[in-house]
């Protein structure tokens, strides 16, 4: 007990002495919590808030996805060089308007003409267009046309 008493609490120690000491009934949870209970609650508070943290990145993590699996879908649709010469893939109808979406995303310029690179832009775009879509089915499955 001597180890103990130089390398731990005190709590602890007593702890130790109780669950080791010979008892005429059998020992519960009940006994052992006003020994452990202020510590006990500190550990749960502390669980919580990084399970809250990881949550948290979690979501961060399933936004960067969706957005992902969407500028990928974009990006195997707009101009599609083997395609140039198929009227079916012309810029015309539905891939116009992707790639002015595109064009709206990427090249924007200032009035000076340099090229204005703003991510937040670029996020808040795509996320305008997974919620629009919404609607009309989850942005992890929306179908562009082909």
């Amino acid at each position: 007990m001597e180890l103990v008493s130089i390398n731990y609490s005190s709590d602890l120690k007593n702890l130790i002495l109780y669950l080791l000491t010979e008892q005429s009934r059998l020992r519960s949870v009940n006994d052992i919590m006003p020994m452990i209970g202020a510590r006990f609650y500190t550990q749960l508070d502390a669980s919580q808030m990084r399970n809250d943290v990881i949550e948290e990145d979690l979501a961060k993590e399933v936004q960067n996805g969706r957005l992902f699996r969407l500028l990928a879908k974009l990006g195997t649709i707009n101009e599609r060089p083997e395609f140039q010469k198929d009227h079916t893939w012309s810029e015309t109808g539905d891939r116009y308007l992707l790639k002015l979406f595109r064009d709206h995303l990427f090249h924007q310029v200032t009035e000076a003409g340099t090229p204005w690179i703003d991510l937040s832009h670029i996020v808040s775009c795509l996320n305008k267009v997974c919620q629009l879509s919404l609607s009309l089915s989850p942005c992890a499955s929306l179908s562009l046309p082909a």
